[in-house]
């Protein structure tokens, strides 16, 4: 599994106020425009390794989408393992959740293995 660092916060606040000091000093504004792009860049990697980290309470939880059953029902998804891609979309690897064995307390899980795209998830149990 690759190590995944975070940016500190204070860090990309002292780079903004260096674009910032940049901006208004006139400076060549390509220099400008590629301080932007960089600084947006580790911005959004730092948003989406936090939404990792957020996410990691999902595994072993139930979640849905709004996609309904034939009979009218929500469906719903039992977690077990998330997949990073590109380092921006985050998918869960999920199992339909098909009965309930109230004996055992457990549910019965369909056998077929699907990927859920982080964004799409509505409701989480």
């Amino acid at each position: 599994m690759k190590r995944v660092s975070i940016p500190n916060m204070n860090d990309l606040g002292f780079k903004m106020l260096g674009i910032l000091d940049l901006v208004s000093s006139n400076k060549d504004k390509n220099i400008i425009t590629q301080e932007i792009e960089d600084y947006l860049k580790e911005l959004m990697s730092m948003v989406a390794q936090n939404n990792i980290l957020n996410s990691i309470n999902l595994i072993d939880r139930v979640v849905e989408t709004g996609e309904k059953t034939p009979t009218g029902m929500y469906k719903q998804f039992h977690v077990s393992s998330l997949e990073l891609f590109d380092q921006t979309k985050l998918l869960l690897k999920v199992f339909q959740i098909v009965d309930y064995d109230r004996a055992n307390m457990k549910y019965i899980l369909s056998e077929d293995m699907t990927f859920i795209d982080f964004k799409k998830v509505s409701k989480i149990y």
